[in-house]
């Protein structure tokens, strides 16, 4: 339950992100790199448990660097 909660934080902060403009970046930049490690944190269990919720979350988080 916990891990789901986890994960649910770094999708929404994600989503957040998508919605800064370009004078936030700085903000959003350190959103991006706390999203990371709190994911980075259970990225190993996800992937035995949850496969394709991780693969959603890191996928999120590359996209979100792109942005």
């Amino acid at each position: 339950m916990k891990f789901r909660s986890l994960l649910v934080v770094v999708v929404a902060s994600i989503l957040l992100l998508a919605a800064c403009d370009s004078a936030k970046k700085a903000g959003a930049e350190a959103a991006i790199k706390t999203a990371e490690t709190a994911f980075s944190a259970v990225s190993g269990e996800a992937s035995k448990y949850v496969p394709d919720q991780a693969k959603a979350v890191q996928d999120s988080l590359t996209a979100a660097k792109l942005a």
